[in-house]
């Protein structure tokens, strides 16, 4: 564990037509297109917030919760909320 890794809470909908992140009240929902089965939603957070970020990415919390915690790799938490435009 580094300091300059970010952890980031998210909250997952699911069922959406595209994937997309977006602020709301403070929090930062992540709409997913992939149904709940065999990871495949955590693979699809992941596969997009490393192309976003252009960094490492795991659930450090939450795996099989709609509620997780990311860990990102070498980048604060503040520059990745920046990036993503929450």
């Amino acid at each position: 564990m580094s300091e300059h890794d970010a952890y980031i809470d998210i909250t997952v909908k699911l069922n959406n037509s595209r994937f997309r992140i977006e602020p709301k009240d403070g929090n930062i929902q992540v709409f997913v297109t992939e149904r709940p089965q065999d990871n495949k939603v955590n693979q699809e957070i992941i596969k997009n917030f490393e192309r976003l970020l252009g960094r490492r990415t795991t659930i450090a919390k939450g795996a099989k919760s709609r509620r997780k915690t990311l860990r990102i790799e070498g980048i604060t938490e503040q520059e990745a909320r920046q990036k993503l435009g929450v």
